[in-house]
């Protein structure tokens, strides 16, 4: 009975360093991934071309995406699982009027 009880401690604390573990790695990600994408947005300026940003764009863990409709780009950073840190940008034309940054938790 008391190997038994042991067994369940050991299987308990495995579990939570587990947990403990996977959120401080998460936490990470996600500010990895934020860095990324304010450096990115710092590096893109207003009244820039938004074509002169893009080629660098395809790199492990980022994704770009138009929605020709309102003019915004999105360049997103993998952060944790289905976390990302995203730059925002809204063109007009091909000028950049504005962007943000911020963190997607899915």
């Amino acid at each position: 009975m008391k190997a038994l009880l042991v067994l369940a401690l050991i299987v308990f604390s495995l579990f939570v360093l587990f947990i403990i573990v996977t959120l401080v790695l998460g936490k990470m990600e996600n500010s990895e991934a934020m860095e990324n994408a304010e450096a990115f947005c710092a590096a893109v300026k207003i009244g820039d071309d938004i074509n002169s940003h893009l080629p660098g764009i395809g790199r492990k863990g980022m994704y770009h995406w138009h929605d020709e409709g309102s003019g915004m780009h999105v360049i997103a950073f993998q952060g944790f699982i289905f976390d990302s840190a995203q730059c925002q940008i809204t063109v007009a034309g091909d000028t950049v009027k504005s962007k943000q940054v911020i963190m997607v938790h899915e």
